[in-house]
């Protein structure tokens, strides 16, 4: 059917295929050259955008290692130390990229990078303040690049990093007044430097277990159940370690247990109940730092360091630390009798003890560790001394209070220099003073209730009075505060570890008494003489005439109340001599105040006694000279036939010389004048028994070495934290 039905169909006509427009056949091409070009851009973008990142990223490798390099070569973070980076930075920078890099496009600065203070610009960056120095290094490297495709053109790059030193460079350093004589073991000698002595028997378990273990801040605080901060700043530091007091038994406890010594705790009950009792306390208490510059009476003093983290991490001998502790924790309660001194009817009691303990000085540049301050009281009592064959008659009470030593030591260079082992190495400048002397209102008591100088707060006290025939001539209520002796800057350089004994000075330490014996001396002689400048001269003259033809009598055996010649030979010999009894004790004096470094009170004193000695020697002269001498004492009259004179006329004629003054400004007699030697006679032993008893509480109670110090560097850490980029 279908095949008849086909047959039935019209025949469909001839369709051919219509040929296309021949223009759009010459640009079909097209398209696909399009998208190729564009296949191609792309690849070459990829290819200039991988170049910039390698370029970019192999700048920033330059960057950062020039940063670091800089960083490490800062020194001490000064002018010279910032030189010194920012050259090496830049020769690392080129050393470090890939091809060439021309100085020019490298730009190192020094900088102080502080993430707590400088918040103000995102790096942390600013210019060093005051007393700080460069801690960071950063470099900023541009560079123009040439396009790989020309058409792109070049392009400047820039790169920039930041290396800093979080933790510049601290150290923890201690010092101590070297002992005379040491004793077996380390911990029973630092302990006898604050004032104590504890059995060794008690102590050998510290110094086998705690002799080489140190400890941190950090560690210290942990163990005590103290929480700070991982970011502290210094200042927070400080007031954190004000704000904390322990007890000495929590202390020790953390001590020892930080160190690994565990097995110590018993050990400190029993150390720590030897020390109660020897200072009769019930309780001992430490506090841990000070907030205020200077000696205080913390464990550790305020310390001066670049962050609080490098302070935390410092490290601290074990045994100083508990020694230290010990010190603060007794403080002015160690102090024990001394030596009783009893010289010809002089009585000198003493009392020694350390009225401010040693303290540890943790920091950088400008840190400060302190001696403990050795304090000695003396008590100096006469019973009523006769002079001038009774008719005077002086006593002396004289509360002394001498420091005998109080030294500190100032960190001023550290990593800056190496010794021939490579150890980097710190300098300490040591000072000292000695002999911090102060007479006064003082007792016992407040002499070791404050630990400020002696001089501070003193009053006057009642310290000589003189009668004349039971009357009283005068009397001296004053204060007397003589500087002390004072040695150094000294330096000490040292590594890490290192003890050094510092001779400060070369002083003989009996000298170094004599000068204080003599200057009291002078300071009372010089009261005497201001006080007494209104004394009536009549009744001190004929006492001290008196006197001296009685010193005159006991030389010679000579009769003066003989008749004739032989009297008159006698008198004339026995007035010469009183005269020139005088005339010698005055020139005593004068010589001894011409020696003295500071003459105080008497001051002109000197000059008005050579104008006395000058008047008895012009009475000498009246006395040997005349043929025919008209006076009370020895006369001849009718060419020698008839002698005449007395001993009262003698004495009359001596007390003639004291009845005016030196010269007519003076406002002291010739009669005080006269008084002064033969007082400077007798109080010069007295005074002179104050420097034995000093001196021997120094060599036998308390055993210290006046001119020599000890200084301990305990860790230096050089590096701090370590040099990292923080930009």
């Amino acid at each position: 059917m279908s095949a008849f039905m086909s047959r039935l169909s019209p025949p469909r006509p001839h369709n051919p295929r219509t040929p296309r427009n021949p223009l759009r056949q010459r640009g079909s091409i097209l398209v696909p050259a399009v998208f190729g070009l564009l296949v191609v851009v792309i690849l070459l973008g990829g290819v200039q955008l991988g170049y910039l990142f390698y370029v970019q990223r192999d700048m920033q490798k330059a960057a950062d290692l020039a940063a670091l390099s800089g960083a490490q070569a800062l020194g001490k973070g000064g002018a010279v130390g910032c030189a010194a980076a920012t050259a090496t930075a830049t020769a690392a920078a080129q050393a470090n990229a890939v091809g060439s890099l021309a100085a020019a496009d490298i730009l190192a600065n020094c900088w102080r990078w502080d993430p707590v203070n400088n918040t103000a610009d995102p790096r942390h960056l600013a210019a060093p303040g005051p007393g700080q120095g460069y801690n960071a290094v950063m470099v900023t490297i541009n560079r123009t690049l040439p396009a790989l495709v020309p058409f792109m053109g070049s392009r400047t790059m820039g790169v920039q990093s930041v290396a800093a030193r979080p933790g510049e460079p601290v150290a923890a350093f201690s010092l101590g007044t070297t002992l005379a004589a040491t004793r077996p073991g380390t911990l029973v000698n630092l302990l006898s430097a604050v004032g104590l002595d504890i059995d060794g028997t008690t102590l050998v378990g510290y110094d086998a277990g705690l002799a080489s273990a140190q400890i941190t801040p950090a560690g210290l605080l942990n163990a005590l159940g103290i929480r700070f901060a991982t970011d502290i700043t210094v200042g927070e530091l400080n007031s954190l370690l004000a704000l904390n007091t322990v007890s000495l038994n929590d202390l020790l406890d953390a001590v020892v247990t930080v160190a690994g010594q565990g097995g110590l705790a018993a050990a400190n009950v029993t150390l720590v109940n030897a020390i109660k009792s020897q200072v009769n306390l019930d309780a001992l208490n430490v506090t841990l730092g000070s907030t205020a510059a200077g000696r205080g009476t913390s464990l550790f003093a305020r310390i001066v360091a670049p962050d609080g983290a490098s302070a935390l991490n410092t490290s601290i001998n074990a045994l100083d630390l508990i020694a230290t502790a010990i010190g603060v924790a007794t403080g002015g309660n160690a102090a024990r009798n001394g030596l009783t001194v009893n010289l010809a009817g002089v009585n000198v009691t003493t009392k020694v003890g350390v009225v401010e303990p040693a303290q540890i000085a943790i920091g950088g540049v400008g840190a400060t560790a302190y001696s403990a301050q050795v304090r000695v009281f003396l008590q100096v009592t006469t019973p009523p001394i006769n002079l001038l064959n009774g008719l005077l008659t002086f006593n002396v009470d004289l509360p002394i209070v001498v420091d005998l030593v109080a030294g500190q030591g100032t960190l001023t260079d550290l990593c800056s220099t190496q010794d021939s082992a490579g150890h980097d190495l710190a300098t300490i400048a040591v000072t000292t003073s000695v002999l911090d002397t102060c007479i006064g209102d003082l007792s016992a008591g407040s002499a070791f209730s404050s630990a400020q100088r002696c001089s501070v707060g003193l009053q006057g006290k009642k310290l000589l009075s003189l009668t004349v025939a039971g009357a009283n001539l005068l009397t001296v209520n004053n204060k007397i505060a003589l500087s002390p002796v004072s040695n150094g800057p000294t330096p000490a350089t040292l590594y890490a570890g290192q003890t050094s004994t510092v001779s400060l000075s070369s002083l003989p330490l009996g000298t170094a008494t004599r000068q204080v014996s003599d200057a009291l001396l002078a300071a009372l002689l010089g009261d005497v003489a201001q006080q007494g400048a209104g004394t009536q001269p009549a009744m001190v003259g004929a006492s001290l005439a008196q006197d001296l033809w009685n010193q005159a009598k006991q030389g010679n055996s000579c009769n003066p109340g003989a008749g004739g010649n032989a009297g008159y030979q006698c008198r004339n010999t026995l007035w010469k001599t009183a005269v020139q009894l005088s005339q010698n004790a005055s020139s005593n004096l004068g010589g001894f105040i011409n020696k003295q470094p500071n003459t105080g009170l008497l001051t002109g004193v000197s000059n008005l006694l050579a104008g006395l000695v000058g008047t008895l020697g012009d009475v000498l002269k009246g006395i040997v000279g005349l043929l025919f001498p008209t006076n009370q004492c020895a006369t001849v009259t009718g060419l020698g036939l008839f002698y005449g004179g007395t001993e009262s006329g003698c004495v009359n004629e001596i007390a003639k010389t004291y009845t005016g003054t030196p010269n007519s400004g003076s406002t002291l007699s010739n009669a005080l004048l006269g008084v002064l030697g033969p007082l400077f006679n007798v109080l010069q032993p007295v005074l002179d028994s104050i420097g034995d008893a000093v001196l021997g509480v120094i060599n036998n109670t308390v055993g210290l070495d006046l001119n020599r110090v000890d200084v301990k560097l305990m860790s230096l850490q050089c590096n701090g934290k370590g040099v990292q980029l923080v930009f």
